[in-house]
């Protein structure tokens, strides 16, 4: 039978890795097993105990603020469409052996065999989540006419214009970083 342990839920060090587990990302569960317990033992604490549900809760949205401009910029990004670069690698083989930078690991040497750029579309559903999301008046667009439709059509075509003319500039700032 399992010793049953008691948790100073006030250590400093386990409220820390509630906070760093929580803010990578983790669930509860992958929160308990970071600490050695089990989901239900957490989620008693949780309830029992404020620090305890306050550390996960600025654990997790310290993980928000974290994603937040990298989805931003993602949907952007599908949003307008434009040129990515492809790469293209393989491992390096010498007389049908794979070579390795470290043997141990087995972490393959690997080398680019080409670089595309590709041109990627402007993906209509971007556009058109980012139109009802951030846009005065496409919120309740079933009810609208379609004449009213096409209005609010020409504010998200202006707004994707200025967007595009300011593209490629981002684009370049992206491939330099």
């Amino acid at each position: 039978m399992r010793e049953r342990q008691n948790k100073d839920w006030e250590d400093p060090c386990l409220l820390h890795r509630l906070y760093m587990v929580a803010r990578d990302g983790g669930t509860i569960k992958e929160c308990a097993k970071s600490i050695g317990c089990g989901k239900s033992t957490l989620d008693a604490a949780v309830k029992k105990h404020k620090t305890v549900r306050d550390m996960i809760k600025k654990g997790r949205s310290m993980h928000a603020m974290h994603m937040q401009p990298k989805v931003e910029a993602a949907i952007l990004k599908s949003l307008l469409g434009g040129y990515v670069t492809e790469v293209k690698e393989e491992q390096v083989v010498v007389d049908g052996i794979p070579l390795y930078e470290d043997e141990e690991k087995k972490i393959p040497r690997m080398f680019i065999k080409a670089r595309n750029k590709k041109y990627i579309p402007a993906n209509v559903t971007a556009q058109i989540f980012f139109a009802v999301n951030r846009l005065e008046g496409w919120k309740s667009i079933n009810h609208k006419s379609a004449e009213d439709n096409l209005d609010g059509l020409g504010e998200v075509l202006k707004f994707i214009q200025d967007q595009i003319k300011d593209a490629p500039k981002k684009l370049e700032e992206d491939e330099s970083n």
